[in-house]
């Protein structure tokens, strides 16, 4: 009843006549210090998200503070990932090497650790700024800033795979990847046939140094290894 409020201190007047107002007051405290503790975990993201979002997970706070507990890192679940793909294929080097390093420069440059909820947010910035990394700040085997589409898309697919790897595995709630294109294009790809591979083969070479350049090179396409395997 509104005269056993008080609206100065949003609180119930607590009265010998009106016995709830303890009771009342102090499941608005429990429901205030849930509320502190929800906007301290997002301050701390360097983020808010909407208000409908906010409503929903206060209600499923149902009054109760965050706990301070050591939860498991972004990180953290990375390195269970990888341990995992590890044992699943030979070559983990797009996740543990590629995919790692660009997630490494990218949470330097936002300046914040990476959790799930800076990417899933509907409200966050993310995508558009790790898309604009990979495309124009990247550096690329050439040694310049931006990787090519396919590439990009490769590591928008390999992030989608650990993202999904979590959602599997309830790490995080799932949410929209459809900011992550795994795009890909037509490229001119450079090639030489048998016939010219043959010609090659025969040509007469008196230089010591070119015979062997000759044989490498011969080898290298007639095996299909990649380059940087081949190099090794």
């Amino acid at each position: 009843p509104p005269n056993f409020w008080n609206v100065k201190k949003q609180r119930a007047k607590e009265l010998l006549e009106f016995p709830d107002g303890v009771e009342i007051n102090n499941q608005l405290d429990r429901m205030e210090e849930a509320m502190n503790s929800l906007l301290r975990k997002y301050r701390d993201l360097g983020y808010y998200p909407l208000p409908k979002t906010l409503a929903k997970e206060f209600g499923r706070l149902d009054g109760n503070p965050i706990k301070d507990k050591k939860a498991k890192t972004w990180w953290d679940h990375y390195e269970e990932f990888i341990e995992y793909k590890s044992k699943e294929i030979k070559d983990i080097r797009d996740y543990n090497n590629s995919l790692r390093k660009h997630l490494v420069h990218i949470e330097k440059s936002i300046g914040r650790k990476l959790r799930f909820e800076i990417i899933g947010d509907p409200e966050s910035t993310f995508a558009e700024v790790w898309n604009r990394y990979l495309l124009y700040e990247a550096i690329n085997s050439e040694g310049n800033p931006g990787l090519a589409t396919n590439t990009a898309g490769k590591q928008n697919k390999n992030l989608k795979v650990f993202l999904n790897w979590c959602f599997d595995r309830n790490v995080t709630p799932r949410f929209s990847l459809k900011k992550f294109p795994a795009v890909q294009e037509d490229v001119d790809k450079v090639y030489v046939t048998d016939n010219e591979i043959e010609q090659i083969v025969n040509l007469e070479l008196d230089n010591a140094l070119e015979k062997t350049v000759r044989d490498l090179f011969v080898i290298g396409c007639e095996t299909g290894l990649r380059f940087s395997d081949f190099s090794r």
